[in-house]
């Protein structure tokens, strides 16, 4: 999901908050950890609301990922509207986003995607890979050359 920069915030890292729709300012204290609690955040999202998470020792403002919540998004943490998003997944989804077969030359598949796993393993992570062709505008950019796509997750570490 996109909006992911630090923000400033005290609660557990196991933690996320949401903000009830119509409601910016009153926020839901759930447990990631909690199957009923991460229905609750998915819902949320659905909805339209902002979701916090912590990622380690900074935390993620995560929101839909179409244009017009991405740029709400960034015009609520004062930056352009425009700025590029990045995605927030599950560990198990960090490379969907990319075409692994666009790696550059001498970079194979496996280990990249080994690299990746063993990054996880240690705690939240960000990475920038090659955009799929149906990576929307907003959610890549330009880098070299190559349209790429940035993917953050907690990690299992």
């Amino acid at each position: 999901m996109p909006g992911s920069r630090p923000a400033n915030g005290s609660r557990p890292a196991s933690s996320p908050a949401t903000t009830a729709p119509g409601s910016p300012r009153v926020p839901q204290r759930l447990r990631v950890e909690c199957p009923a609690d991460r229905a609750r955040a998915a819902a949320a999202l659905a909805e339209g609301a902002v979701v916090g998470g912590a990622f380690g020792d900074i935390y993620a403002l995560v929101s839909r990922p179409d244009r017009e919540s991405v740029a709400a998004l960034d015009l609520r943490k004062g930056r352009p509207a425009d700025q590029v998003g990045s995605l927030t997944t599950e560990r198990g989804a960090v490379t969907s986003p990319w075409d692994l077969a666009r790696l550059p030359a001498g970079l194979d598949q496996a280990p990249a995607q080994a690299l990746v796993a063993a990054l996880l393993d240690r705690g939240p992570f960000g990475f920038r890979g090659p955009a799929r062709d149906t990576a929307p505008d907003h959610l890549s950019a330009a880098d070299d050359g190559v349209r790429t796509a940035q993917v953050i997750t907690p990690g299992s570490g």
